[in-house]
């Protein structure tokens, strides 16, 4: 039922043999007193009508783009200017089987057979050289150009090209507009690159930044078009589905979670807790200069771009450090303090965003929390015993700094001096 409401009355009228019925018309001498039936031949081409159907491979083809919405647009447009150029073709070729060559009436056609004097194959007699020839018309009036060299000459032909100027001229006006209006839009982060940079130079222009600032500015500036996109990239990930955030937040940042010790027993696990998916949405990146000194205590670092020292290491590209900032007493903190040798971006994970994160998904992830909690108190514990041991240390190297003081103050003494000559006389009898 719903073939025979929809494509039915379509295919119904397509499958009529009007070329048969043309045929019988012909026999019985009344072509010439029914053209309208060549016309009607044209009803074949309601079965282009299934064209529509073409949006199904479209939405199909959608789940596989390797290419983004602008240039599938800009394809688009340009295979509908190839299909009008085609069927306009066809039009324009149609108007000589409107016009017969027996009727002694001028065509558009016989302005080549002035060119082709000494040519064997005639445009009028051959299918493709015809076929070219229309295409050739079509294109050029359909962008507006206009050689003149081909055109009307008779009242079918004048009706005929008037309806292709008319729909010539909407179609590439449309297309034009669709084409600019996405040309313009091609590079949204380029754009807005740079107006940002057009505004800081105004800016440092009308502060008079002297010219070494000026440079570390557009350097900065230049080398943060990663960082931007980056960050819309963020928000783009907390709008998919909790399933696809997971997993595409997974993939982002596995190479950094597999170093953090209670992260990476739990990432080859059948279904990864979604702690650890929120704890990578918490992250934020921060950006430094070349030269400049960065880092907050109870804060963990991911490298993702530029180099760094910290602690008298060299951290490049997925170098990870500030493992410690679970721990809540900043005397137990190694120092996190580094210095970027070149620009540098890399990513901060707050302890006070783990932790909310972790308490707010406590119950569904009960294993990590206690493997987290496990983590804090051997750390700490750690971290205790080498403070003490710190301290104990330079405990006994005050104490014995003071005996050493203490001694060589008596030593300076004339008693202490002759009770020592009186010990080591009785000890020495020679």
């Amino acid at each position: 039922m719903n073939y025979m409401k929809t494509w039915f009355p379509i295919d119904l009228i397509s499958m009529v043999p009007f070329d048969a019925i043309g045929l019988a018309i012909d026999t019985n001498r009344e072509s010439g007193r029914l053209k309208i039936v060549k016309v009607v031949r044209l009803l074949r081409l309601v079965k282009l009508v299934r064209m529509v159907r073409a949006s199904r491979l479209l939405k199909r083809f959608e789940l596989s783009m390797p290419i983004s919405y602008r240039q599938l647009a800009l394809l688009q447009f340009f295979i509908m200017l190839c299909i009008m150029t085609h069927w306009l073709a066809n039009l324009w070729a149609l108007s000589l089987v409107l016009v017969d060559e027996d009727e002694m009436i001028p065509r558009w056609v016989d302005a080549f057979d002035e060119m082709e004097v000494n040519v064997d194959e005639k445009t009028k007699d051959t299918t493709w050289k015809l076929y070219i020839a229309s295409v050739y018309f079509t294109s050029y009036t359909l962008t507006s150009i206009g050689y003149g060299d081909i055109g009307p000459v008779n009242i079918v032909e004048r009706i005929v090209c008037t309806m292709m100027i008319v729909i010539s001229g909407v179609s590439w006006a449309v297309v034009l507009g669709q084409v600019c209006g996405i040309l313009s839009s091609m590079n949204t982060d380029e754009r807005a690159f740079r107006t940002d940079m057009d505004e800081i130079n105004i800016m440092m222009t009308f502060r008079s930044f002297p010219s070494r600032m000026r440079a570390r500015v557009r350097a900065f500036m230049l080398s943060s078009k990663r960082a931007q996109a980056v960050k819309r990239h963020q928000d783009i990930l907390r709008s998919l589905s909790p399933g696809l955030r997971g997993e595409v937040a997974l993939l982002i940042n596995r190479h950094w979670i597999e170093k953090v010790s209670f992260f990476k027993e739990f990432m080859n696990a059948a279904a990864v807790p979604i702690v650890i998916v929120e704890t990578c949405l918490a992250i934020e990146v921060e950006l430094y200069a070349q030269s400049e000194e960065f880092g907050v205590p109870q804060t963990l670092y991911i490298m993702h771009r530029g180099l760094a020292s910290h602690g008298g290491k060299l951290h490049r590209q997925g170098a990870v450090w500030g493992m410690d900032f679970v721990l809540s007493d900043p005397d137990l903190i190694q120092p996190c303090d580094a210095f970027a040798l070149t620009y540098v971006e890399v990513a901060a994970l707050e302890r006070e965003k783990f932790m909310d994160v972790l308490d707010t998904y406590r119950e569904l992830c009960p294993d990590l929390a206690q493997h987290v909690r496990r983590f804090i108190c051997w750390l700490a514990f750690q971290r205790a015993m080498k403070a003490e041991a710190y301290r104990r240390r330079k405990r006994t190297r005050m104490a014995r700094k003071h005996t050493c003081m203490m001694i060589s103050e008596e030593a300076d003494q004339p008693e202490f001096l002759k009770g020592r000559r009186n010990m080591v006389a009785q000890q020495s009898p020679n």
